[in-house]
């Protein structure tokens, strides 16, 4: 049908980016990118403007300018009342030609495409906002700092402090085990008499150390990693 054959021609012209244009009187196809102010450019149905131009020829010329305009209905183009071609939009009926007046970033499309490029600068508001985020993830990662130092200060001091252990008879020796009796040590009574009296051994944890212990150290940095995972997102979408 004639609408199929319509879709294969629009089909085929969006994925050709390659332009006829009369220059210096000769015809010649060249890719769109290349297309210069002056030139004259020949499209027919499906073809995108490559440039801003002047129309100067056509028949039943019709342009769909929804890319630069938001309007969905296609725009009638003649010399006489709408000459104008601009950049970025399609020939949906007819053929045409027009003269070339700017292309790349002087056209309308290019002037959307770098305005979209461009960074712009922070409101006040934003700049306040960053500023804040940037100060939570700060002081989060500071308590959390904090935190660890002060749990390993408490685990040192701590670990130096003797305390009554369970023991082992080996060979008519005492072996101290890595398990405290509390009743007797610290953090109990800190009871070194009556410890001995029942058959256990008075050591600190350095004088009977067990790879156990380490655990605590990884629980302290399993706090301070969660202080900054909660700390740190509070921040993100102030940002």
């Amino acid at each position: 049908s004639s609408k199929e054959k319509q879709f294969r021609v629009l089909q085929d012209k969006q994925q050709d980016s390659a332009v006829t244009v009369r220059r210096n009187g000769i015809e010649v196809r060249i890719q769109s990118v290349d297309v210069m102010v002056g030139d004259v450019v020949l499209l027919d149905l499906g073809s995108k403007v490559p440039a801003d131009g002047i129309l100067i020829g056509g028949n039943d010329v019709k342009v769909d300018e929804s890319s630069l305009t938001g309007e969905a209905d296609s725009v009638s183009k003649t010399p006489e009342a709408d000459p104008f071609v601009l950049s970025g939009c399609t020939v949906v009926e007819g053929d045409c030609s027009f003269l070339v007046t700017a292309v790349g970033a002087d056209s309308e499309w290019g002037k959307i495409m770098v305005e979209l490029d461009d960074e712009r600068d922070e409101t006040p508001l934003q700049g306040k906002l960053t500023t804040l985020a940037e100060d939570i993830g700060r002081g989060g990662t500071m308590v959390a700092a904090v935190c660890f130092l002060a749990q390993l200060a408490v685990w040192f001091v701590n670990n130096g402090r003797k305390t009554c252990f369970l023991a082992d008879t080996v060979g008519g020796k005492l072996v101290p085990t890595p398990v405290e009796d509390c009743r007797l040590g610290y953090p109990g009574l800190d009871d070194e008499k009556k410890c001995l009296e029942e058959g256990r051994v008075w050591l600190t944890h350095y004088e009977n150390f067990s790879l156990a212990k380490l655990q605590d150290i990884v629980g302290f940095f399993i706090d301070s990693v969660t202080i900054i995972v909660v700390a740190v997102p509070e921040g993100l979408p102030l940002a």
